[in-house]
């Protein structure tokens, strides 16, 4: 599926299933956030435990079996590696604006050094400031999705077909 599928995806959701989680992420992002590293952990592993039963060619109770152990396996997971997560993502963000600037840098030994440095910084300030981005982020979701289905239920928007 690409982006344009994506859209039309997102489209063709009812109003009504995006005012209740968008007020929820709205007003308690925070609190919800270990919750939704569960279960979007679980689901992952779900994924990846499909694919291997299907790889596997397992009968459907054994690729239940797959589905369900994967999900608990990587949902549970998910609470443990958090913090080494965030390290790494906020990592690569430093990463990916030190590639921005490779111009100023003339050898490449400057920009791996400067890449490393940001990647180390990158991923600081993503542990550090996790709290403040969580909110942030989860509540700009929410507010965006509560308002769109608000605007879709108050002018009568039709899903697209």
């Amino acid at each position: 599926m690409h982006i344009a599928g994506l859209s039309e995806a997102v489209q063709q959701i009812p109003p009504a299933l995006l005012i209740s989680p968008g007020a929820l992420y709205l007003f308690f992002g925070w609190q919800l956030y270990r919750v939704t590293l569960v279960v979007a952990g679980a689901v992952f592993g779900a994924f990846v435990g499909a694919g291997a039963a299907h790889l596997a060619a397992l009968a459907p109770s054994g690729q239940i079996v797959m589905v369900v152990v994967g999900g608990a396996l990587v949902g549970g997971l998910a609470l443990f590696v958090e913090r080494m997560a965030l390290f790494i993502l906020g990592g690569l963000a430093g990463v990916a604006l030190a590639m921005l600037a490779t111009a100023m840098f003339e050898t490449e030994v400057a920009f791996l050094f400067w890449a490393i440095m940001m990647f180390l910084a990158g991923g600081s300030c993503a542990v550090k400031f996790t709290k403040p981005l969580v909110i942030f982020s989860s509540s700009l979701l929410g507010g965006t999705a509560l308002l769109r289905g608000v605007a879709m239920l108050a002018f009568r928007v039709p899903p697209q077909q």
